[in-house]
């Protein structure tokens, strides 16, 4: 897959969680989010999960989890 498809990909993504009611219900009932590998994060990515986090309810939990001894070189 190029990255050019990826970045589109988590751009659609991205918008199905603001714009789309069917994501938005299914959202609203999970109870806890884990987003795991945060030192990968960039770009879309960030924007993609900062806006699922942003649609979660006020009562999920989320966990983060990352290694400050690794990183994309």
């Amino acid at each position: 897959m190029k990255l050019d498809d990826y970045d589109a990909s988590m751009e659609n993504a991205s918008n199905l969680i603001l714009n789309n009611v069917s994501v938005q219900e299914f959202l609203s009932e999970l109870k806890h989010v884990v987003v795991d590998e945060a030192q990968d994060i960039t770009g879309v990515r960030t924007d993609t999960i900062l806006n699922l986090f942003y649609r979660l309810p006020s009562d999920c939990g989320i966990t983060v989890l990352g290694d400050s001894a690794q990183a994309i070189y």
